[in-house]
């Protein structure tokens, strides 16, 4: 007898739930679409989307505070990005940028853009900051702001 046996994933599928104005975050879409793997438990993945979410919701406060008329963000009118609200789809792109910047911090070979041979610790330091830049950006977008920041001296 000769095969291949990997690990099946314990991961279950978990919702990280609404936060009052601001959307719920489901584990399973932050993996699909941050290619995460099931090697990363779904508690260290949980504990980097609730950090994720804690930094982002703080940077937002004030687009919060100034539509506060408003239950949640999938209210607050805004142009949409196919069929979803410009806003939630920024809020969930600051919040995955963000948690997988930590992941990679802790776990340098979670990332599968990595090619063979490849070291992952040299690699993983400027995806982190490219992920970091990805969150700040998808954040500006809610006050129609620039990415980019220059001080003239």
């Amino acid at each position: 007898m000769s095969g291949f046996v990997g690990k099946t994933s314990s991961n279950q599928s978990l919702t990280i739930p609404r936060s009052g104005f601001w959307p719920s975050i489901d584990i399973d879409d932050f993996r699909k679409k941050m290619r995460v793997l099931d090697s990363v438990e779904n508690e260290q993945a949980e504990m980097a989307l609730m950090s994720a979410l804690d930094s982002t919701i703080y940077e937002l406060a004030s687009f919060e505070e100034n539509h506060s008329e408003y239950d949640h963000l999938e209210d607050v009118p805004s142009k949409e990005i196919a069929g979803r609200s410009r806003y939630v789809y920024n809020f969930e792109r600051a919040v995955y940028a963000e948690a997988k910047a930590q992941l990679l911090e802790e776990f340098f070979d979670i990332d599968l853009t990595r090619k063979a041979g490849e070291d992952r610790a040299a690699t993983g330091i400027p995806k982190v900051a490219e992920l970091r830049k990805e969150s700040y950006a998808a954040i500006q977008t809610f006050f129609n702001e620039s990415a980019i920041f220059v001080e003239l001296v």
